[in-house]
């Protein structure tokens, strides 16, 4: 049977809008309500979506912070693994995996660093 390259796609947008409507409205917790899902991946056998979050603050959380989201996060989505298989009509629901999405952070950095080149050139041509 041929393989659909697309339903991976599909599957990884769908579990996209799941976790985020999940974590939005029913955790509870009032940590996990500030988690913006960026981006899901999931390979062709639909095994492991890795669900890459961020915060809703404007700082970035530091490594500390980071791994203690991804364990509640983690720990939650082992509780509703299931009940998002059963949403999505799948036949085994894929393991969520967790990962914080460190590409804002890193183009922030790249504009401040940049920022910082210009104001020297700028010094430097002033003198």
């Amino acid at each position: 049977m041929a393989r659909d390259g697309k339903r991976p796609l599909r599957v990884a947008e769908r579990v996209r809008e799941e976790v985020a409507r999940r974590l939005s409205r029913e955790t509870g917790d009032d940590g996990l309500s500030s988690v913006i899902v960026s981006r899901v991946d999931v390979p062709d056998d639909l095994s492991i979506a890795r669900v890459y979050v961020r915060t809703l603050s404007v700082a970035a959380p530091s490594d500390k912070e980071q791994r203690a989201l991804i364990e509640r996060l983690t720990r939650w989505g082992k509780r509703v693994r299931s009940e998002i298989g059963r949403s999505m009509h799948l036949r085994a629901a894929p393991l969520l995996r967790f990962d914080y999405d460190r590409g804002q952070d890193n183009a922030i950095r790249i504009q401040e660093l940049l920022a910082e080149v210009a104001a020297e050139r700028v010094k430097k041509d002033d003198s």
